[in-house]
Parts: structure tokens; C-alpha cells; sequence
């Protein structure tokens, strides 16, 4: 097994496995098992936005997850909100998406 063999079992069997880290997410008309990291987001992008905090989340999904790779002003059905996708970031085989409540 090479190593991003070793780093995709780790994302599916660890961080993203529901018993530990991750919860189911209802994206569109499917569900994913993602992180939503909203602590994160906060520090990294508040002196930029100042709609954060009124429905802003960044969200961790392996990139397995989602059929589609998400485009910044993407609109996206997120928990039965609408969404717009703001900034996209691959890392280590998952997709960092920051995304704000409405729509552009």
C-alpha cells in the first residue's frame, strides 16, 4: 500500500468516520460524512468578512464524498439551507469549502 492508499484508509477510517470526528450532512440531495469546523473558520477569516457568524461554515468532506467538485459561487443545498461557496481548498485528499448562508 502506498502512502495516499495509507492516507485515504486514514480519512475514511478515522477522520472521517462518524464515531470519531465526523456527521452525516445532508449536501444536495445526498448525505456526506463531513466535519463543519466553524472555530476554525472564525479565526482564519474574520478581520475579512464581516458576515461571519450569520450562517458562514467551513466544511471538511474527503473528496471521495461529493460527485461534483465544488467551484467558488457554486450554489449548494446544505442542511436544507442554501449556500455559496466562497473559497475551495484541496488538502491531503479532502476538500476545505467555506461557504456563507444565500446566494451571490
Amino acid at each position: 500500500m502506498n502512502f495516499k492508499e495509507l492516507m485515504q484508509k486514514d480519512l475514511d477510517s478515522t477522520f472521517f468516520n462518524e464515531s470519531e470526528f465526523s456527521q452525516k450532512y445532508k449536501w444536495g440531495n445526498s448525505f456526506i460524512s463531513a466535519i463543519v469546523d466553524d472555530e476554525r473558520m472564525l479565526r482564519k477569516y474574520a478581520s475579512e468578512f464581516e458576515t461571519l457568524g450569520q450562517g458562514s461554515h467551513l466544511v471538511y468532506v474527503a473528496m471521495s464524498q461529493l460527485k461534483k467538485i465544488p467551484r467558488i459561487d457554486d450554489v449548494v443545498n446544505f442542511q436544507n439551507n442554501i449556500y455559496t461557496i466562497d473559497e475551495v481548498k484541496e488538502e491531503d485528499g479532502m476538500y476545505a469549502i467555506f461557504m456563507r448562508l444565500g446566494r451571490v
